[in-house]
């Protein structure tokens, strides 16, 4: 009869998981495109930076409240929200890199094309996924 709305992070947990899932598949194809191979996690410094950014990609997700107002945002607005996340993300990524000193181990075009295969994955599946809610939701 009633029906309880999921309040707060937990209400987009699919987008979470998505935006994750984006985030891994871009560093893959980032090291792929880099020519190093198809498994950047066999290298102790790439598999430490994949948990650095899971770990900072959450932390972005929820201080900067990305996901707040997803389903409502135009294509234009979730570019732009996309743009920033990607963005904080980065300069995280960087910072890490530079305190550990590791910035001269870690291949640099794995580091941008990571960022750049992440915000186009994490744009377009975003889209897609809000036009599917929003079809499943006017349906039933």
């Amino acid at each position: 009869m009633y029906r309880i709305e999921t309040e707060g992070w937990l209400k987009h947990y699919d987008f979470i998981l998505l935006d994750i899932l984006c985030l891994h598949i871009a560093f893959v194809l980032a090291y792929a495109a880099s020519g190093q191979g198809w498994n950047p996690y066999e290298h102790m410094l790439y598999r430490n930076m994949a948990i650095f950014l899971t770990l900072a990609d959450l932390l972005v997700i929820f201080s900067m409240d990305t996901l707040k107002g997803v389903l409502k945002r135009s294509m234009y607005a979730e570019f732009i929200f996309t743009s920033r996340h990607m963005a904080v993300l980065m300069a995280f990524s960087l910072l890490y890199l530079f305190v550990l000193q590791q910035g001269s181990a870690y291949s640099r075009m794995v580091l941008f094309l990571n960022f750049v295969f992440y915000a186009v994955l994490t744009w377009m599946l975003r889209l897609l996924w809000k036009n599917r809610l929003v079809k499943k939701r006017g349906c039933t």
